[in-house]
């Protein structure tokens, strides 16, 4: 697949998709371009295009061609820092049932020093004292799994940085 003004779409690239929204090409069925995050084995049924991780609806199947998709830049994997602006306007939608909690490291979008993004809670009751499950998306990996509101601040990825098993959420 490629952009209107030819250029190949790529997997990582950073793209501009009419108006304000953004995203980030996640993996082409096209090119055999996928990744752990997101496996052939899982995804190669959609048979042509590319997903785009979007600001504006998650993930985002384009079977072809658009005339608003448009390369803003290339890259490697993203970086924690960038899957947070996709996942802040995922989360913090109005209509969303995900809601932020009231301390900082448990507002929806906050990342800690090891990568891990808070993407908010639905008042499901956590496993410490008056606390709340959050559901949380590792930066690095992509791992999602449950922590306690209290934890969150510390948090390190049960799937690639050996931290404690997740909870419900």
């Amino acid at each position: 697949m490629n952009y209107e003004n030819g250029e190949k779409v790529c997997m990582w690239d950073r793209v501009k998709l009419g108006g304000e929204d953004k995203g980030i090409v996640v993996f082409s069925v096209d090119d055999n371009q996928y990744n752990s995050l997101f496996p052939k084995d899982q995804w190669s049924y959609l048979q042509r295009g590319v997903m785009i991780d979007t600001t504006f609806g998650g993930l985002v199947h384009y079977p072809e061609k658009d005339e608003d998709l448009e390369l803003v830049s290339r890259g490697d994997k993203p970086t924690p820092a960038e899957w947070v602006v996709l996942r802040k306007a995922q989360f913090e939608t109005t209509k969303s049932e995900w809601k932020s909690g009231e301390g900082e490291s448990v507002k929806i979008g906050f990342v800690n020093r090891h990568g891990q993004i808070c993407t908010g809670h639905r008042g499901t009751p956590g496993t410490d004292h008056l606390q709340r499950a959050y559901r949380v998306e590792c930066g690095l990996c992509g791992h999602v799994y449950g922590a306690n509101g209290s934890d969150m601040h510390e948090r390190r990825c049960p799937e690639c940085q050996s931290g404690a098993t997740g909870i419900d959420y």
